[in-house]
């Protein structure tokens, strides 16, 4: 990763790459629901939904995330640890990503995530930034006690 302040659009630009194909197919799909002035109106089976959700979305963040990982990294640990990332960044930020592809609820959607996702990056980023400090400073602290 490259170093702060680039730090944070990286790791937001890293979890763009693995969302991507799940965003590009619930737009390739059309909307699970339509919304009416009566309320939300499920368009297809409940079971398609499920397929989307898991197919499309944790299924390719999944994967995409190993990718990334084994590009980035080029360990099993770097990959693993990415896989499981991607499968939590599907669960977490782009969860109604298979929900609101197709319609046109997307552009906010992303707009959104993005803002949470470089707010939590950033967050991130700073927190393990001082953690380290605060380590070496106690390893200093623990060697001049000695």
């Amino acid at each position: 990763m490259p170093k702060r302040p680039w730090t944070p659009p990286a790791v937001v630009g890293l979890i763009a790459v693995i969302l991507l194909p799940a965003v590009v197919l619930a737009e390739l799909q059309g909307p699970v629901y339509t919304v009416t002035p009566a309320g939300p109106v499920q368009t297809v089976a409940t079971s398609i939904i499920v397929a989307r959700f898991v197919g499309e979305l944790l299924a390719t963040a999944t994967i995409v995330g190993g990718l990334v990982g084994c590009w980035l990294g080029r360990t099993r640990r770097a990959a693993l640890a990415t896989t499981v990332a991607g499968f939590v960044f599907a669960l977490g930020p782009g969860h109604n990503i298979p929900f609101i592809g197709g319609t046109s609820g997307l552009g906010k959607e992303l707009a959104i995530m993005a803002v949470v996702t470089l707010v939590a990056a950033l967050v991130l980023v700073e927190v393990h930034a001082w953690l380290i400090v605060r380590e070496r400073r106690h390893a200093i602290l623990d060697e001049v006690a000695s």
